[in-house]
């Protein structure tokens, strides 16, 4: 057997810690990067020593072997920072999202804020995604494409499996990344980005103008983890798939509040709750709604949330699903503009032969193409 190498390997903030045995190969660098990176859970680049010094060549890791050396990330740095009249050793340890110091000598960790170390310890928090940067740098010839507006997409599609790589390699558990990180990092791309945002033929942003990223990073999470969702699959799969396409909010999350879940269940003074225990009571109406084993009825629905019987709560309840910004009265606005775009396009799959046609003759083509009863919508206010 050869000569091996027992390597003790820290992250920057010094909270992961790892021992990597390397046999006397010829890349003993980049096979300590790579698992390294696999034990750790990060994405590794560069490794230097405690004070920073940093090591590229394998003859000087054989020879530095016993010591403690720290992995470093895409954008990590490690920076000394000099404060007079201290007797320890100070280290201010540095990347895109936090910074971190550190006394050798007394064995603590400080720093201007708490979240710093929240974020180095969870990377499944929005906390975490928010301050993380897109490492864009390692596409930059997809990055010049995208910002010049002249993608293909196979171009997009390439960034999308880049980018949720980049995720899964951060997180300890890559099958349980939250929708929202998701929903994060879709806005970093769409900033980075702006060509990519949804519009329609006369350049107008439709919605938010992220949903076809979103749901091209969600896919892509989904079909990486396939396998672990294959069997557990069930009959409604593709039910529910339908039912989420340009829903956003279709299984939101529960924001923090004050209200308790008994105030939840009353909704007697519904439009005296604050903003943040609204959106709570549309996320358990979601979670009632989306029941496919036994849907819910009308009834039920109202029986549980009174106040849904006024139209002015189910419009509520829709702008919440779609997250959309606008009044329904620009909404409104917006379609009678469309009119005659909306009529053209269902020329192409229906016999239509004026394209003029008005804004309720055009809502029966959008309701006759989506297989849809226009007669429950029309009648809905009434019927409840």
């Amino acid at each position: 057997m050869g000569e091996s190498f027992l390597f003790k390997i820290w992250t920057l903030d010094h909270l992961g810690k790892c021992t990597i045995l390397i046999k006397n190969e010829e890349n003993i660098y980049e096979a300590l990067i790579l698992k390294a990176s696999q034990k750790l859970n990060i994405n590794g680049e560069k490794i230097c020593l405690l004070d920073g010094t940093l090591i590229d060549e394998d003859e000087i890791l054989k020879l530095l072997s016993k010591e403690t050396m720290i992995l470093l990330q895409a954008g990590q740095i490690w920076k000394e920072c000099d404060q007079t009249g201290s007797s320890g050793s100070i280290l201010t340890l540095t990347d895109s999202s936090s910074s971190i110091t550190y006394d050798v000598n007394k064995e603590n960790i400080s720093s201007g804020s708490n979240e710093n170390i929240i974020l180095a310890m969870d990377e499944n928090s929005n906390l975490y995604w928010e301050n993380y940067e897109i490492p864009f740098y390692k596409i930059s010839h997809l990055s010049e494409i995208l910002k010049k507006g002249e993608h293909t997409n196979a171009d997009v599609n390439e960034m999308i499996r880049f980018i949720v790589n980049e995720m899964r390699i951060i997180s300890s558990k890559p099958e349980r990344l939250p929708a929202s990180s998701f929903k994060i990092i879709c806005k970093k791309i769409i900033n980075e980005f702006p060509s990519l945002k949804d519009k329609d033929d006369d350049s107008t942003i439709i919605g938010t103008g992220d949903h076809s990223i979103l749901y091209k990073l969600l896919d892509r999470q989904a079909y990486l983890n396939r396998p672990h969702k294959r069997k557990n699959s069930f009959p409604n799969t593709k039910k529910i798939k339908n039912s989420r396409a340009c829903c956003p909010n279709w299984d939101p999350e529960t924001s923090p509040s004050s209200s308790s879940s008994s105030n939840l269940e009353s909704h007697e003074n519904f439009e005296d709750m604050d903003p943040t225990a609204q959106f709570n009571v549309f996320v358990a109406q979601r979670k009632f709604l989306n029941n496919f084993a036994k849907p819910p009825s009308i009834n039920e629905l109202v029986t549980k949330w009174p106040f849904m019987k006024k139209t002015k709560y189910i419009i509520w309840h829709f702008t919440q699903l779609l997250k959309i910004e606008q009044s329904l009265e620009e909404i409104i606005s917006s379609v009678h503009k469309k009119s005659k775009n909306i009529s053209k396009f269902f020329k192409k799959y229906m016999d239509i032969e004026d394209e003029n046609l008005r804004f309720e003759e055009n809502l029966k083509l959008v309701a006759k193409h989506f297989k849809e009863d226009i007669n429950c919508l029309l009648q809905m206010e009434v019927g409840i």
